[in-house]
């Protein structure tokens, strides 16, 4: 396996040397990553809280109901699974506030370390440097490979008019000055151009060094940045990776409570309620009584004497009254109307 520094030292240069600029802003990257990470996690532990909350007030919730009848077994299973549900989401709306401020902790360290390491790491600031004069070394080469060039040209259109004046001379017998004034200025040519070569040679010679002072800059830097990566990945990823497990902790806690308590519904037939049911609220296996008639002891009525009283006495005399006012008697063997007592 290649070290970090090393795979970063043979990937990151290139013709216009943007490897330390994609390198130092993988840097800052790698602080914002950990920024945004937090950010997830943190709103992934509300997430869990708010559940959590929610489900302890289904919860206590269930536990006021109660009149459901037959269905009362299975009742209580779902009260049990949701209890526990609420349960397994408090414990683990716990560790992910955790681990959220544990991450939160890795950010800031990591904000902070980044900030300095761009300011005051000697690697990084020698790159910088060498990087920032090998942009001014490079402006300098193209101004005088321009005044080079432009030079040559002048000097090649000086020896093209040179020699077209030295042919015309020769069939127009021009005066000798006019030849020499071209010479001069040829002459004059010949000095800029060369002039403008040495410039650019030396030119050419000063990004050349700074282009080298770069490359062994960078090569540490290279070295620098893979071993900071390599230590910020080992965390973050750690973290990540933890992050994982308790998902996969809280599934798991889920699936067993799903398959504990729910798993016992599976013995609730309708058949077995009503069993159930019969068992804890019969109210007895006999039919009640056909009820009887309970008749009162009733004495048979007085006989009357049908024996003549005395004339004397007085209750003989009867007194008529109106027949709205009386009763009418029946007892044998007196066969008229009388006035009630």
């Amino acid at each position: 396996m290649v070290a970090p520094g090393d795979a970063f030292q043979h990937y990151f240069w290139g013709e216009k040397n943007a490897g330390y600029d994609v390198l130092l802003t993988n840097l800052k990257q790698g602080a914002n990553a950990a920024k945004e990470f937090h950010e997830i996690l943190r709103e992934r532990a509300n997430y869990e809280e708010a559940f959590c909350k929610s489900l302890r007030r289904l919860s206590e919730k269930t536990f006021t109901i109660n009149a459901v009848g037959s269905f009362l077994p299975v009742w209580n299973v779902l009260k049990k699974y949701i209890e526990n549900m609420s349960k397994i989401h408090g414990e683990f709306s716990v560790k992910f506030k955790d681990l959220c401020q544990e991450l939160n902790n890795f950010k800031l360290d990591t904000i902070s370390k980044t900030n300095k390491m761009t300011k005051e790491q000697a690697e990084i600031v020698k790159t910088a440097a060498s990087l920032n004069n090998i942009k001014i070394s490079l402006e300098h080469v193209n101004k005088c490979k321009k005044m080079y060039h432009q030079r040559h040209k002048e000097l090649i259109e000086g020896e093209e008019a040179l020699t077209k004046a030295g042919s015309i001379l020769d069939k127009t017998e021009k005066s000798e000055r006019e030849l020499e004034k071209l010479q001069q200025k040829f002459a004059k040519s010949q000095e800029a151009f060369t002039q403008a070569e040495n410039a650019y040679k030396a030119s050419v010679e000063r990004y050349n060094k700074a282009q080298e002072e770069y490359n062994d800059d960078m090569t540490n830097s290279c070295k620098f940045f893979g071993e900071t990566e390599q230590d910020h990945l080992g965390q973050i990823v750690e973290f990540a990776r933890r992050f994982g497990d308790m998902e996969g902790d809280l599934i798991t806690e889920l699936r067993k409570n799903c398959e504990s308590v729910l798993g016992g519904l599976v013995g609730y037939t309708p058949e077995h309620l009503i069993e159930i049911f019969v068992e804890e609220k019969n109210t007895g296996v006999e039919m009640c009584p056909l009820m009887q008639v309970e008749l009162l002891t009733v004495n048979d009525p007085p006989v009357l004497s049908t024996t003549p009283r005395p004339l004397h006495d007085k209750s003989r005399y009867y007194t008529l009254r109106p027949l709205n006012m009386i009763k009418a008697c029946t007892i044998a063997p007196y066969p008229f109307t009388i006035r009630a007592n």
